[in-house]
């Protein structure tokens, strides 16, 4: 830890104006303070409200309260159209011919559980042609990253096979960090823990509910310790499983049934009991269209914000700067130098000289110098 001693301390060199300067540089640096404070907190309060914004998006989405339904639109329009049960339907089809042909040639044949149905008792109502499924149902691979006794943080190079933890998560992609990666002959050795484009991952630590979308660029990199990798069985738009995963009330649940005294914790029991409102297929893609372009507004916005608040920042920094540069409040003639009044407190005297009461009487105002507005000015 950073610290610093009194001799250090002791020979740092202090700029010393007069003392009636010191006290206009204390009021202005308090005025310019107080309306940046009311900046800071009114660009907080608009921070706060994006973050519920973002949520509601979220809830209403997997409510299927954000785009007309696929069964309205279909009635309008007088067609057909396949419910969420008949998704889930050929996503089990799939599920059971995916495990035989898997059992194919293999010596010792694992008999293929058919996965339950949700316990829907408790659960709120769906919107017409929605079903409820489980993880279950609908993953058809679900894999926990390596225990820490398999990788180190001495094992990371700068150059390698990128490891992705959840702190490389940010708004469902994954924005890698070039040091933590392996060699290849660790990856060799993880290489079950690879990743394949098309995978969920999850946080399976600390923060619940975030997860990022395995592309092509990731395909082959490697699964970090405090993430779950989640394959889907069948025809689901994976956008809409990651923000399912993202919303309100799935993030209560993961919350409620994580287990850990000092960091919650996910287990695969617990991710494939979860219960999943299914919409449509067609529905779901519509659903994830109007999710992104919302959360791209507010992905601006809160962009904007950070800037501004960043540029509070540097106000700050720039006013002190001014401050003790001499350059933030005019100078006056008139006021004692500080050598004087220096002098004055080394031989024990007061930092101010007493004036009389006709001093005080007769003392000229300080003379006022325009100056322009710190806030008018651009940013440093």
């Amino acid at each position: 830890m950073r610290n610093i001693g009194q001799r250090r301390i002791r020979q740092i060199r202090i700029p010393v104006p007069p003392l009636p300067e010191q006290r206009r540089i204390v009021a202005e640096i308090e005025k310019h303070f107080t309306r940046l404070d009311a900046a800071v907190a009114a660009l907080e309060r608009v921070k706060a409200r994006l973050v519920r914004a973002r949520a509601s998006v979220l809830k209403t989405a997997v409510e299927g309260r954000l785009v007309p339904t696929e069964a309205e639109l279909a009635r309008a329009e007088g067609r057909d159209y396949e419910t969420g049960e008949v998704l889930l339907e050929r996503i089990l089809v799939e599920r059971r011919a995916r495990h035989e042909e898997a059992q194919q040639g293999a010596k010792r044949k694992n008999r293929y559980v058919e996965p339950k149905a949700p316990e829907t008792e408790g659960l709120p109502e769906l919107p017409e042609g929605w079903v409820w499924a489980t993880g279950t149902q609908l993953l058809g691979g679900l894999q926990t990253g390596p225990f820490g006794s398999m990788l180190h943080k001495s094992d990371y190079v700068s150059d390698g096979t990128p490891v992705v933890n959840p702190q490389h998560f940010r708004h469902g992609r994954i924005t890698p960090d070039e040091a933590v990666s392996v060699p290849p002959s660790i990856a060799k050795k993880l290489k079950r823990y690879s990743l394949r484009a098309g995978d969920v991952l999850l946080a399976r630590r600390g923060e619940m509910g975030r997860c990022a979308l395995v592309g092509h660029r990731e395909d082959g990199w490697l699964l970090g310790t405090g993430s779950l990798s989640l394959r889907l069985a069948g025809p689901l738009n994976l956008q809409y499983f990651c923000w399912f995963l993202r919303s309100p009330s799935t993030v209560r649940r993961l919350e409620g049934e994580s287990v850990g005294s000092t960091m919650t914790n996910l287990n695969q029991k617990i991710l494939l009991a979860l219960p999943v409102p299914l919409p449509p297929l067609a529905e779901q893609h519509r659903i994830v269209a109007e999710v992104d372009r919302r959360l791209s507004v507010i992905d601006a916005l809160e962009s904007t914000v950070d800037t501004n608040l960043a540029r509070c920042a540097r106000l700050r920094q720039a006013i002190l700067k001014r401050a003790f540069e001499g350059r933030l409040v005019p100078q006056d003639p008139r006021d004692e130098p500080a050598a004087e009044m220096l002098a004055r407190v080394k031989a024990g005297g007061p930092a101010e000289m007493p004036m009389s009461s006709t001093s005080r009487k007769t003392e000229p105002s300080s003379p006022r110098v325009a100056q322009r507005d710190l806030f008018e000015d651009r940013a440093p």
